[in-house]
């Protein structure tokens, strides 16, 4: 994790973030850890840190569940796990459901044990911090989790062997009000920036823009409109002059960057792979966009499509997350993950004012400075008269700029169009592929299933 590394943390901490081969399956070592290591205010601070590194496991398993599911890319060479996500024929027993489902729930157990031990914290203002921290990143991921599988487990402190209650699937609608909560404590805790040595740390505005989205997702879009109001007038985060600039190596963590899951090169495994499968050297021989994705850039958007995608046609692929600078492992890229950014704030607070109804210039004038910034024409309410016109250019404009990135699945879900959407774009690249509507949920790793005996019930379908 760049600079908030995690490098020289004791090795008897590592015991309790390792065990996650299922968040079921649970070792009495990490009791002996936590008793013997959380007890000061710097420990607990270790705890924090070590949360974060924990993210830097769910994101190619994330990426590998949504972006691949999308209208976006589909791997060169349909093979395998890859292969079974793209045509939504995926089992139970697919690796990637299950390293996606395992890493996220490490990470809720890495947020439950420094909750846990916030006592210990003497200084106010880190324990607040803390605090704020573990529930972002706890919400986080409850709310990626609740989208992809629906109803879950939610455990809210460290899960003991004999605590068979918290393997229940818990309704979604109650999983929605714990997010919220967390986010709402993040937001009153969590400082406004850190230090140049914590970049990367959560921050208040990245609480407000993920309740924004959780609010968005519920289509209660009065308390999105607050929540995105905040982050903009706050003025802490701006769209850069240059979209590359937004991706380059050189520029992480600039002011267009909110929340980002930060990884580092030749630095004892914190580098990522995703990068590299990506590419066309990757282990599906690359990603890429197809041509009803390829044909939504005009002549005009060069910059974006050159940012974003390298080659094309066939021959096209994504290359929005390179590492010129990796010259060792090609799944050791030091590239961050963008997890939120301003330009979704201001495509976000456009969708909630045009559905709102009740300020369709200004829901116009947050659209057009994306595209301003893409160098494209803005938009005029002649051209997009009604409600359900900009509707569709928000959603497109919203594919084109933050493609890639992990948001297409989460709107097409959220819109109520994944169906249709993902029926149309299987007819246009010439595929025949079954989608059917239970697999909008993906199912319960069968691991799971098989330790809890049926504590867990699989979703309908599977």
């Amino acid at each position: 994790m760049k600079r908030i590394s995690l490098i020289n943390i004791v090795t008897l901490l590592l015991v309790w973030g390792c065990n996650t081969e299922t968040f079921l399956d649970l070792k009495p070592e990490s009791s002996l850890v936590e008793q013997n290591y959380f007890k000061t205010t710097g420990e607990v601070e270790t705890g924090v840190l070590n949360i974060y590194s924990a993210l830097q496991l769910v994101t190619p398993a994330e990426i590998q569940l949504t972006e691949l599911r999308s209208d976006n890319i589909s791997p060169a060479n349909l093979e395998g796990e890859w292969a079974a996500i793209e045509n939504f024929s995926e089992t139970a027993s697919n690796d990637f459901v299950n390293t996606f489902w395992v890493t996220s729930y490490a990470t809720l157990a890495r947020c439950n044990i420094v909750l846990k031990y916030l006592p210990n914290v003497t200084d106010a203002t880190k324990k607040a911090a803390f605090e704020g921290e573990a529930k972002f990143v706890r919400a986080l991921t409850l709310f990626n989790s609740v989208r992809l599988f629906g109803d879950i487990p939610m455990p809210l402190v460290p899960v003991l062997v004999n605590d068979t209650e918290v393997f229940k699937r818990v309704s979604k609608d109650v999983v929605y009000e714990q997010i919220i909560a967390d986010l709402q404590l993040a937001e009153a805790n969590l400082p406004v920036s850190w230090e140049a040595a914590s970049l990367g740390r959560a921050t208040k505005g990245a609480a407000q823009t993920l309740l924004a989205k959780v609010y968005l997702t519920k289509k209660d879009y009065a308390s999105a409109k607050t929540s995105l109001e905040k982050v903009i007038s706050s003025k802490s985060y701006s769209l850069l002059a240059s979209y590359a600039n937004v991706f380059s190596s050189g520029m992480e963590m600039n002011n267009e960057i909110i929340f980002a899951i930060r990884y580092r090169s030749s630095a004892n495994g914190e580098g990522q792979g995703f990068s590299y499968d990506f590419s066309k050297d990757g282990a599906t021989r690359g990603l890429q966009p197809k041509t009803d994705l390829l044909s939504m850039y005009s002549s005009s958007d060069a910059v974006r499509y050159t940012t974003s995608i390298t080659g094309t046609g066939a021959t096209a692929f994504v290359n929005k997350f390179p590492d010129a600078s990796n010259s060792g492992s090609r799944r050791d890229s030091g590239t961050d993950w963008i997890v939120l950014r301003y330009a979704d704030v201001l495509l976000m607070y456009s969708e909630v004012l045009n559905e709102l109804g009740t300020s369709p210039t200004d829901a116009l004038s947050n659209l057009n400075a994306i595209r301003k910034r893409a160098g494209l024409e803005s938009y005029t309410l002649e051209q997009l008269p009604d409600q359900t016109a900009r509707r569709l250019a928000i959603q497109n404009e919203r594919r084109v700029e933050l493609a890639f990135e992990n948001y297409r699945w989460y709107d097409l879900l959220r819109w109520g169009i994944a169906l249709d959407a993902m029926k149309k774009h299987f007819v246009a690249i010439g595929r025949s592929v079954n989608v059917a509507d239970f697999r909008l949920l993906y199912p319960i790793p069968q691991r799971e299933l098989d330790i809890t005996n049926g504590l867990i019930a699989q979703n309908p379908g599977y």
